[in-house]
């Protein structure tokens, strides 16, 4: 099975829902949100910025993905 692309709508709902589940803690497998979007898409993070796979907030994580999301000028194919 392919692994789906990473798409600033696919990367704002898993956000929203981790947020109001998880809010900035590790889910119930110990993942953090850097961890569990990794292994859930495909994507690659802009060469302008830092790989947020080992970053504890949720938000920063956000932030940087979205960003290079912006950079690389992907948009919602779903």
């Amino acid at each position: 099975m392919k692994t789906p692309q990473l798409t600033p709508e696919r990367l704002n709902l898993e956000f929203t829902s981790w947020t109001l589940k998880y809010g900035e803690r590790n889910n119930d497998l110990n993942l953090r949100f850097s961890q569990y979007i990794d292994f859930k898409y495909e994507h690659k993070v802009h060469e302008y910025l830092d790989d947020p796979f080992y970053y504890e907030s949720a938000l920063k994580t956000y932030e940087i993905l979205l960003e290079s999301l912006r950079l690389q000028n992907i948009k919602n194919t779903l």
